[in-house]
């Protein structure tokens, strides 16, 4: 780097180092730097020479840069460390003049703030959290915290740091109406430990954001269930020592949302309409009068609810709205996202139905039509539980003798189609029974919906990121890394694998027993 270039930076060392290389990417032309190949200048270059020039304004204790930073901040009119979180190492916290400065900042009213944090911020891997308010429409921030503890070897070691912090900014005189925090429920613990304690007219609201992200993630699948420890946690939650007495409506409901309500039942337009409810909960205030609805009954006044009100009223009608869905389903109005799935699934099956396919069903794959299972690569993977060799039962050549095959339509939908035990798949004695040609052209007419499409379907097989073998969109011609993978398994399986007792345990350790 040239002189030209770094007396240009150190005269504007002010600014940020993204700035100044962008600057001087556009003054490639100019004359002063008319030796400089401008072009070959990395934005590290510039940062590494802005930097070396600035350091000494922030650096107190070259040495060590927790001390540097405790020594910066004492030189700061209005900044205070807080006692109690100044472990070298672990967590720095400290007021700013906008906490300390009373004189000019009021603090009755400072009724309602926001928590919120960023990682990764600097080369020794902080969390940085703040705390920010707003003051006559300004967001001021109050307090910083700088917090590393993966070197601490102790239960609730975040939790209890945030808490300390928080409690500290009240023991300082701040009382709040409204907390605001993202899900992380090692914020929305601590809020309410410093806060709540002695305070009826505390309040924590989720962020918004983050809010219906979550719900996004819970009803499009991105968040997986934990089966038997959800339903276990929902129970736990629905006895009347759990619930306020303003939700005490949710026992009379407890054995629906046990029994159907963790069922994934909810096709795209249904789950837009879940989130356009929470979100509309979500913006309720007790300072909003409720909303009258077209088809509600004429209110005479505008209308308020408390916390307690609104929270309760927005259960009822997502609870309402869910149920509403099952009885959907029940009535045959409305087939669940899984069995349009599986219609899918099976179209395309149908399509890969052909010689060789019948020929590999009955003399090299274990199939069994009775318990619809199927020992080959596709159906193992598939959560549809089809594959084209069991499809292929179902089917018969065209009599045309053109090579293609004709197969029946899939079932139609009941509420045990899908099961947990053999038969995976149970048929029922109407379905399939009037064989159908299968081409590019055919429209089964087995009273599924026009939105059978293969977004949802294509999105989870391509989570799978299956190889050519595994997939069962892939025809079978020539397969010969599937006919490599089965004879893997013959082998470790029969006798000449008997004199290896190492792989033997190995491989009986990694593979669950049926």
């Amino acid at each position: 780097m040239t002189p030209e270039v770094e007396s240009y930076i150190k005269a504007h060392k002010h600014f940020a180092p993204r700035q100044i290389y962008q600057n001087l990417l556009q003054m490639m032309d100019n004359s002063q730097f008319e030796r400089t190949e401008l072009h070959t200048i990395t934005r590290q270059q510039v940062y590494n020479v802005w930097r070396s020039i600035n350091i000494t304004e922030w650096t107190r204790d070259a040495a060590n840069d927790y001390k540097s930073a405790q020594l910066l901040l004492a030189e700061q009119d209005g900044y205070r460390l807080i006692d109690g979180l100044q472990e070298p190492g672990v967590s720095l916290a400290f007021l700013t003049p906008c906490f300390t400065h009373r004189s000019k900042y009021s603090l009755a009213k400072m009724t309602e703030v926001f928590i919120d944090s960023i990682f990764r911020t600097n080369k020794h891997g902080y969390e940085l959290y703040c705390v920010l308010t707003e003051y006559d429409l300004v967001s001021l921030p109050l307090s910083y915290l700088l917090l590393d503890t993966r070197g601490i070897q102790e239960e609730g070691k975040r939790g209890s740091r945030l808490a300390a912090w928080l409690t500290a900014l009240r023991r300082e005189g701040l009382r709040l109406h409204v907390v605001h925090t993202d899900k992380d429920f090692a914020e929305v613990t601590a809020a309410s430990i410093a806060f709540k304690r002695d305070n009826s007219d505390y309040n924590h609201h989720l962020c918004l954001w983050h809010s219906l992200r979550a719900i996004d993630q819970y009803l499009t699948g991105k968040v997986k269930d934990k089966g038997s420890d959800t339903i276990a946690s929902a129970r736990n939650s629905l006895q009347m020592s759990a619930l306020p007495k303003y939700l005490h409506f949710l026992l009379d409901e407890t054995c629906w949302i046990l029994s159907k309500g963790q069922t994934k039942q909810s096709s795209p337009a249904q789950a837009s309409v879940l989130r356009a409810m929470v979100k509309r909960h979500l913006l309720r205030h007790t300072l909003l009068p409720k909303v009258a609805f077209d088809n509600a009954d004429t209110q005479q006044t505008l209308f308020y609810e408390t916390y307690e009100e609104i929270h309760a009223s927005s259960i009822k009608e997502l609870l309402s709205y869910r149920k509403s869905i099952n009885l959907q389903v029940a009535a045959g109005r409305e087939k669940p996202s899984i069995y349009k799935d599986f219609v899918h699934v099976w179209r395309k099956c149908a399509e890969a139905v052909d010689q060789t396919t019948t020929d590999k069903r009955d003399g090299f794959y274990f199939t069994d039509k009775d318990k619809w299972v199927c020992s080959c690569p596709a159906f193992v993977v598939n959560s549809r539980y089809l594959c084209k060799h069991l499809v292929s039962y179902y089917s018969s050549p065209h009599p045309d003798g053109n090579g293609r095959y004709i197969v029946q339509p899939p079932p139609s939908f009941t509420a045990d189609l899908f099961q947990e035990h053999l038969p995976l798949i149970r048929f029922s004695d109407s379905d399939l029974t009037v064989p159908v040609t299968i081409n590019s052209d055919i429209e089964f007419s087995v009273s599924v919906e026009d939105d059978t499409g293969p977004s949802g379907y294509a999105q989870e097989l391509a989570s799978f990121e299956l190889s050519l073998s595994e997939n069962p969109e892939v025809t079978e011609d020539n397969d010969e890394e599937s006919l490599g993978l089965l004879r893997i398994v013959h082998w470790l399986t029969g006798d000449q694998c008997e004199n290896n007792p190492t792989m033997q345990r190995d491989i009986r350790g990694s593979i669950r027993n049926p």
